[in-house]
């Protein structure tokens, strides 16, 4: 029983960890890709709603897209 704790506490982590390492790529290279990938509207709201769920200035960023 124990065993399965430690697997499923290390899963978790280790999805935590993951899923911090992407929003902080999609942060960092949001302004990058805004300006350099062809997007359409779905795609910034993507990355404006995931900056917003962070607690980041996605307005001050792109400007409020509502």
């Amino acid at each position: 029983m124990s065993v399965l704790k430690m697997y499923f506490k290390l899963v978790r982590r280790f999805s935590r960890f993951l899923l911090k390492m992407y929003f902080k790529f999609v942060r960092r290279f949001s302004r990058f890709l805004m300006f350099h990938v062809p997007f359409d509207g779905a795609f910034y709201m993507h990355i404006w709603a995931t900056d917003k769920l962070l607690g980041g200035r996605g307005k001050e960023i792109f400007g409020d897209p509502l």
